[in-house]
């Protein structure tokens, strides 16, 4: 009877290589990953979520500061970036970040979002912008 163990590496979240081992050898196998899942911003993701034909409004009254967590739990006073909430018809309201200050719309104004980019983890989806601009 075999003595086997089993277990895995992972890169970036995702499981990378499954090890086999028995007393009297190591086998490597590759796990299968899923195709077409993008680990990074893209627009394409962006429009999955938010459609380009309907207007976007803003439902926020401030901007969120978004700041820097240590390792060990610690909130430090630099900024990771700011976070503003908008809504579309059919869609719930999702925040978008921004790598700079971004000057904050009119409460319910229509919007414009620069550059709208998204990413799916797990089962969220972040979104990031570079700007954004009131729709006259």
């Amino acid at each position: 009877m075999m003595n086997c163990h089993v277990g895995c590496k992972q890169y970036g979240g995702w499981v990378g290589e499954l090890l086999i081992a028995d007393t009297t050898n190591l086998t490597r196998y590759k796990v299968m990953k899923t195709k077409n899942i993008k680990s990074s911003y893209s627009l394409e993701t962006a429009v999955k979520y938010v459609q380009d034909d309907k207007p976007i409004y803003n439902v926020s009254s401030e901007i969120e500061t978004q700041l820097v967590w240590t390792d060990d739990g610690k909130r430090t006073e630099e900024v990771a970036g700011y976070k503003i909430y908008f809504s579309q018809e059919g869609v719930n309201p999702f925040a978008v970040k921004f790598a700079k200050m971004p000057s904050l719309p009119p409460f319910l104004s229509e919007v414009k979002l620069d550059n709208l980019e998204a990413i799916e983890i797990r089962s969220n989806v972040y979104f990031r912008a570079e700007g954004v601009r009131v729709v006259k």
